[in-house]
């Protein structure tokens, strides 16, 4: 078969070129633009939306009409004349590869899985099943399969090819027994001898990296249409491309293209980049985005272009469409796979908060905020990990009176557990999402000229898709079960692309090879840097350069001509001064970026002056550093609230920082930790404080096995009544550690008990619940425990800590080395029940002293004991002057300068600066 070049030359955009030759073909100016028996190849959509809307105007413009030609890429041209029924979707062939990953046995593909002892589930099978897709159609272009090369004697790890060739043929025999054809073997087969017959020719027009495996099926051609190659440069470098009208390397590797060094602007990060582009397009004094064109080359910068722009009042479109990974509906899609596969509290937490799936979930007239906070709280004093355990806790929770928004709970865990009661009684995963979804959204009212709605429906259009063909028995049969239909189907759903609208005034960023199609006068090119352009593989585990080259693949010095020939394209097309070049000097992720090597293909009198321009010195704009310099708003507190009661433990965060106490025990504010998954410092001595009231209840049992055995006990009925018995792996450890806290614990207070101390009181209120009102404040507080020695004649105040490390009572009241207190928590105690009389009131006749100590129950057990303060008389009238000095300053409302470092934050979303940069300080009058 006769195979013609034509040179359509470059000196125009090869838009206008091309509508110019096609023009010429015409037998009148007025005559119709026939192109109905003419098929077209061309290299993307974009290049045939463009060639249509041009023939079309062209054809107006003459007062004319238009018979279309038949316009396709590289994808449908290989698979045309098939039968589109009978080949494999690509949903449909994963699947096949999953499935047989997942059947194999291992020890049979050692070359190729030679870490056997690996963890080989559904993840693992899916990730690999897409990476062996996409080895088949990369050896495809090439007109490959992975048995064509596993036959080879030149290849290196041919065991490993030969093992890969056996999983492509069980592979294949699953997709027959399908009675599908997979896409990749009807692209290596010719062309059936009907397919083109109702064209005359068939031109290939500006398709610079041609496939082998195209070029194969063209030359197999028995009889048909004439076949054109367009080539978008002048006749003088026909011998710089090979016969298929590929650039060759040998003669672009060194080739001088006419870019001047003013053209090109070197910038630091993303948003310098974005900078720049916007000072090029105001000092060039564009003013429609229909006068230039946009290359975004560093796909990594489009969202903060869109971003950057958008700031500006630029509206932006990326024709290459949008992940549904972003769209809200994936969130919703994913979140359903985790709670289908684990029924976990975590993927109840995530779906609760889509407000369309909450209606579907509870009765409309639950309030949204109110059932959140309730599954929050609920998950913070619980900890359930499952939507069962959930259940259970609740029940414990409602018999022992405890559970808050008890109804809300019910409802809702009731109705996810009747949703996976619905996925298990489905039909598939396809029927069950299909059905969910549509209840989920049926009351959710969607307008097409809202731009987030018409991306929800795009994305539902697009699930749609995926349901429809993921709804066979084909696909049913290749998944164990419906588990792994819906993880299937999440995946896919993920990995797909939308296309919304393009909005009115609207900047278009387009990819390298779609450049060549912009018609626009000036053009800006964005992220000119080494790995994007020119475009090139590395590290591939199955097809490395050598390899690619071997078995004619295109390799990086085919890209490298291509792009270069691209680039030389653009700008012969185009005057010098309306090309702008942008080389970034750093990514998104902060790595360093190297400028492209296309920008060296000079002459070398102008390499040194073309360097100069590539690596000058930067003057930054300091738009990005540091990326937030500051808050965007400062709290303003209201300091006119009075303080009529303390609690004890107040007055050390008071110590701490004045204004943090004024948020927590003023304002009351209180962050909450929603996101643990085992049982906080506060709620582990709780716990402890719980089970030591049972020795209460006994005391004259001294026995140290008694006691263990008393506390353990009990401990364990607290536990099972919170947690239930179902724990996680995090509260088996804790509920352990506990248990050893307890059992040496049981051994001191035996101790305790023969030297003679007797328990009077546990978790006495001061004052009774109306406290004890010393220098005009009302204090309240809870003492753990009070006990008392009648033959010391002592009462002893003792304080729980259920920290790391046993703690000195005196050290972590008052720093010797900064003479500072840092807590007055036991010297309140003591004064406070000095005051109220406590000894007389519990007729104690005979009391010479009161000791506060601490009762020890450390993570390390061997440092589990009471400890008491000592020295604490000659240090009370120093506790008592700052005990005095805190509530005079709280009484006069004093909470400013607030400390610029704590121990524990109060909140690092309210503050994520020092905490004075952050908050306004108060007015004299107190008020804003």
């Amino acid at each position: 078969m006769g195979i013609k070049r034509k040179f359509i030359g470059w000196d125009k955009p090869l838009l206008e070129l091309a509508l110019a030759n096609f023009a010429k073909e015409r037998n009148g100016e007025s005559s119709p633009i026939d192109l109905e028996k003419t098929l077209i190849l061309l290299p993307s959509g974009e290049a045939g939306r463009a060639l249509l809307n041009g023939l079309a105007g062209l054809a107006s413009e003459n007062s004319s009409y238009l018979l279309p030609p038949k316009i396709l890429t590289i994808e449908p041209f290989l698979l045309f004349g098939s039968d589109p029924f009978k080949i494999a979707p690509r949903e449909l062939s994963v699947a096949g590869w999953t499935n047989i990953l997942q059947t194999i046995d291992f020890a049979n593909f050692a070359n190729l899985f030679p870490q056997a002892s690996a963890k080989k589930d559904f993840n693992w099978a899916y990730k690999n099943a897409c990476v062996f897709y996409s080895l088949r159609r990369a050896l495809g272009e090439g007109g490959h399969s992975i048995k064509d090369i596993s036959g080879r004697e030149d290849i290196e790890e041919r065991e490993r090819w030969l093992e890969l060739a056996e999983i492509e043929r069980r592979y294949l025999q699953l997709i027959k027994e399908q009675e599908l054809e997979d896409a990749e073997n009807i692209k290596l087969q010719s062309f059936a001898p009907k397919t083109f017959k109702k064209f005359e020719r068939l031109i290939v027009l500006a398709v610079p990296d041609l496939p082998k495996v195209v070029c194969d099926k063209i030359s197999s051609l028995p009889a048909g249409p004439s076949v054109e190659l367009w080539i978008n440069a002048p006749a003088e470098k026909e011998n710089d491309f090979d016969e298929w009208g590929r650039p060759l390397f040998r003669s672009w590797k060194d080739a001088v293209l006419p870019l001047q060094n003013s053209s090109i602007r070197a910038a630091d990060n993303p948003e310098e980049q974005c900078l720049s582009c916007l000072q090029a397009l105001s000092e060039k004094q564009v003013e429609s985005s229909a006068n230039f064109a946009t290359g975004m080359l560093n796909g990594d910068l489009i969202p903060v272009f869109k971003m950057f722009m958008e700031k500006n009042g630029a509206k932006i479109y990326d024709p290459s469409g949008e992940k549904t990974v972003k769209s809200g509906l994936c969130v919703l899609i994913s979140a359903l796979n985790d709670f289908l596969s684990d029924a976990s509290f975590a993927s109840i937490e995530k779906l609760i908060r889509i407000p369309d799936f909450f209606r579907f979930i509870i009765p409309d007239n639950t309030d949204i905020e109110t059932a959140i906070n309730a599954v929050d709280d609920f998950k913070s004093k619980y900890l359930p990990h499952s939507v069962k355990h959930a259940k259970n806790l609740l029940e414990r929770a409602k018999k022992n009176g405890g559970a808050k928004d008890s109804k809300i709970l019910g409802e809702i865990f009731a109705g996810f557990e009747k949703t996976h009661d619905d996925f298990e009684n489905s039909e598939s995963a396809s029927s069950f999402l299909s059905s969910l979804i549509s209840k989920s959204y049926k009351s959710r009212k969607f307008i097409q000229s809202d731009m987030e709605d018409a991306r929800f429906l795009q994305a539902a259009e697009k699930l749609s898709e995926i349901l429809f063909e993921c709804s066979s028995e084909r696909f049913k049969s290749l998944s164990p079960d419906k588990l792994q239909e819906f993880a299937l189907i999440e995946r896919f759903f993920r990995e797909g692309t939308i296309y919304p609208n393009r909005p009115e005034n609207s900047i278009e960023i387009s990819g390298w090879l779609e450049l060549a199609w912009k018609k626009e006068p000036k053009l800006f090119l964005i992220g000119m840097n080494e790995g994007f352009v020119p475009g090139s593989i590395t590290g591939d585990m199955f097809l490395p350069d050598s390899l690619r080259q071997k078995i004619g693949l295109r390799t990086n010095e085919e890209r490298f001509a291509r792009d270069a020939f691209i680039f030389a394209g653009l700008l012969n097309s185009r005057r010098p001064d309306d090309v702008c070049v942008i080389v970034g000097r750093e990514n998104v992720d902060g790595k360093l970026l190297k400028p492209s090597r296309l920008l060296f293909l000079c002459d070398e009198t102008d390499f040194v002056k073309r360097a100069a321009a590539v690596f000058c010195e930067l003057g930054r704009s300091g738009i990005s550093v540091p990326p937030n310099p500051g808050p965007l708003w400062k709290l303003k507190a209201d300091f006119s609230l009075s303080v009529s009661s303390l609690r004890v433990t107040a007055f050390r965060d008071y110590l701490e920082c004045p204004f943090r106490f004024y948020l927590k025990h003023v304002l009351m504010f209180d962050e909450g930790d929603y996101e643990k998954t085992e049982i906080d410092a506060m709620e582990f001595g709780n716990i402890l404080h719980d089970t030591m009231k049972i020795l209460r209840k006994y005391p004259d049992s001294k026995d140290e096995s008694e006691l263990k055995k008393l506390l353990i006990g009990e401990f364990d009925m607290i536990f099972a009544d919170k947690y239930g018995q179902q724990l996680s792996i995090s509260l088996m450890y804790q509920k352990r550690s506990l248990e050893m806290r307890l059992a040496k614990a049981a051994e001191k207070e035996a101790e305790s008990r023969s030297d003679g101390w007797e328990t009077l009181d546990i978790e006495y209120e001061i004052g009774g619940y109306e406290g004890v009102v010393f220098n005009g404040m009302k204090i309240k507080g809870r003492i753990d425990r009070i006990d008392y020695n009648r033959h010391l004649k002592t009462l002893r105040i003792i304080d729980y800590k259920s920290s790391e490390r046993a703690k000195s009572p005196e050290s972590e009241h008052w720093t010797s080395k900064l003479k500072k207190w840092r807590d007055l928590q036991l010297p309140l105690y003591k004064i406070l029940i000095q005051k109220e009389n406590y000894a007389a009131k519990n007729g104690i006749s005979e009391c010479e002293n009161v000791v506060c100590s601490y009762f020890n129950l450390p993570k390390a057990v061997t440092e589990t004991g009471i400890k008491d303060w000592n020295n604490m008389d000659l240090q009370l009238p120093g506790a008592t002057a700052k005990i005095e000095e805190i509530i005079s300053a709280i009484q006069n409302k004093i909470f400013w300068p607030p400390a610029e470092k704590v121990k524990y934050e109060i909140s690092k979303r309210l503050f994520p600066y020092p905490v004075n940069s952050c908050a306004c300080p108060p007015e004299k009058d107190g008020v804003y």
